[in-house]
């Protein structure tokens, strides 16, 4: 017996107070009168029809359960695809700002690579730019570096143990072999002794 009544109970409650106290037929007592009037109303079921409706409330109740049961998985699995991505937008953000950082540190590390070059380095990018700006040049056989006529060259200064650039106005100019040839001879001839003497 339950504490209150439920649904049911009242109204069979409100059907028998409205059963008359005096029997209109005498062949039956007040409480046939509020079984037949139960009846009249439909309130009265037998016992296969309120097992079926008993269990028919626990098919709804248990459903209901269910569904409700349902209803929290879903909240929560939504709740975990929120957080995941809201996880995996902060690790994109996370990824794009380590890269900027990163290629930022390489681009300092480039800059200040750059700034170090040794001076092997410097020497050979100062041969390439003659090589880039298309003027020829030959190493002399006493190391000296030179263009093709002379007049420019890069030569070992020993006093300041330094090389230096050196820039000649007038370029010298070679004499025909027969000059050459000439001018030692008459060399020879002023070497010759005079009077059995040697002229110097």
């Amino acid at each position: 017996m339950t504490t209150s009544p439920t649904p049911a109970e009242r109204a069979a409650l409100r059907v028998a107070h409205a059963v008359p106290l005096e029997s209109k037929n005498p062949g039956y007592s007040l409480i046939d009168q509020i079984v037949f009037a139960l009846g009249s109303a439909q309130l009265l079921q037998p016992p296969e029809m309120a097992a079926e409706l008993e269990q028919l409330r626990k098919d709804r109740d248990a459903f209901r359960d269910q569904r409700n049961g349902v209803f929290k998985t879903n909240e929560r699995l939504i709740g975990a695809l929120q957080e995941e991505q809201d996880a995996r937008f902060r690790a994109v953000n996370e990824v794009r700002t380590l890269t900027r950082e990163r290629d930022a540190l390489r681009a300092r590390a480039a800059e200040l690579e750059a700034a170090k070059v040794s001076p092997w380095q410097r020497a050979t990018d100062g041969l390439n730019a003659l090589v880039d700006a298309g003027i020829p040049f030959h190493v002399e056989p006493d190391g000296h570096i030179s263009n093709p006529l002379g007049d420019e060259h890069i030569e070992w200064d020993r006093a300041a143990e330094r090389w230096r650039l050196v820039v000649d106005d007038d370029v010298p100019v070679e004499l025909p072999a027969s000059v050459t040839s000439f001018a030692d001879q008459a060399a020879a001839k002023l070497r010759q002794p005079v009077d059995g003497g040697e002229r110097s």
